[in-house]
């Protein structure tokens, strides 16, 4: 595992809070030399939302997908919006975690060698991913 940072835009009508917890499973070796860059764009995604429930789409079929993502989102958010993510890896997590080691040799570590503090979440990927 490997922390990554999010930053990205919106744009459209739209007012309110919203918070996100996301997960993204690079599923392929395709989306492993993704990762090999220091920043890198997801995609765009269309959004409607009124209240604390809301929907959204986004361009791509999960068949062929390189990149799963599992969000749970809360907040109050009204609005119709366009929004686009751009990912850098988070070095300062990431040498708290492992050290001084580049982003590449982490994607390249097993998961079974992570250091003691990353297993419960290498456990969880291991049972509900596979």
């Amino acid at each position: 595992p490997s922390f990554l940072n999010l930053g990205g835009a919106s744009v459209g009508l739209q007012i309110g809070v919203q918070f996100m917890d996301t997960v993204l499973v690079f599923v392929s070796d395709y989306s492993r030399q993704i990762l090999n860059h220091a920043t890198f764009q997801l995609g765009t995604d269309l959004s409607v939302a009124a209240g604390p429930f809301g929907e959204g789409s986004g361009i791509g079929s999960t068949p062929q997908a390189h990149v799963l993502s599992y969000s749970y989102v809360g907040g109050l958010f009204a609005g119709i919006s366009i929004d686009g993510t751009v990912i850098a890896h988070g070095p300062q997590r990431n040498g708290m975690v492992y050290g001084n080691v580049s982003p590449v040799q982490i994607l390249n570590t097993p998961g079974y060698q992570a250091p003691q503090i990353m297993r419960p979440f290498v456990d969880a990927l291991n049972q509900y991913v596979r």
